[in-house]
């Protein structure tokens, strides 16, 4: 869609920086604090940030963006509908993690994996005995798992799409990578 092309190209002109800023005017131009924005809203964000497209081409770009269908952008859907694709050079950072935490190699990742992979005994909540080990494997893997389906399985799809939200505030191909191969030890 091009004008959801001219939209990230506006964005991405400041770099990651850029979906920061938007992200910020999503907050301002969403007056009634509802953590979603209408059309209205999302014509004044437009507008501000000087994107040169018609209405028939926003209200689709809206349309498009709407993945719910409930005629309002929630922030989630508007940053993942803003965020540039993964390249190959991350995809394959994200591919070798998602290897070293699938431990039994079975295509997903499940708090048996975690146990194999994750030390809880140092996580504030396991030594105050507020969480059990159980509980502490469950929450680090809620953090990639689907939000519209926590259920205790995450699948390299879940793992991209998580992954693809961290990208898109990281400029540099190399600060990814490094990144990644500290977390993950790769």
């Amino acid at each position: 869609m091009a004008s959801m092309d001219k939209l990230r190209k506006k964005i991405l002109e400041r770099g990651s920086s850029g979906i920061l800023d938007f992200g910020r005017l999503f907050n301002i131009v969403d007056r009634n604090r509802s953590q979603s924005i209408d059309l209205n809203e999302f014509e004044r964000c437009i507008e501000i940030f000087q994107i040169d497209i018609g209405d028939s081409e926003m209200r689709a770009l809206f349309s498009s963006m709407d993945k719910d269908g409930s005629g309002k952008l929630s922030y989630k859907e508007f940053i993942t509908a803003l965020r540039p694709p993964l390249n190959a050079q991350r995809l394959s950072m994200i591919d070798q993690a998602f290897k070293v935490m699938d431990v039994t190699g079975d295509g997903v990742v499940t708090v048996e994996d975690l146990k194999l992979r994750y030390n809880v005994q140092f996580h504030p909540k396991f030594v105050s005995g507020e969480w059990t080990e159980e509980k502490c494997l469950r929450e680090f893997l809620d953090s990639f798992d689907s939000e519209k389906n926590k259920d205790g399985v995450v699948t390299d799809q879940e793992f991209i799409d998580y992954y693809s939200g961290v990208s898109s505030f990281i400029d540099s191909d190399q600060y990814f990578e490094e990144m990644m191969r500290k977390c993950w030890k790769l």
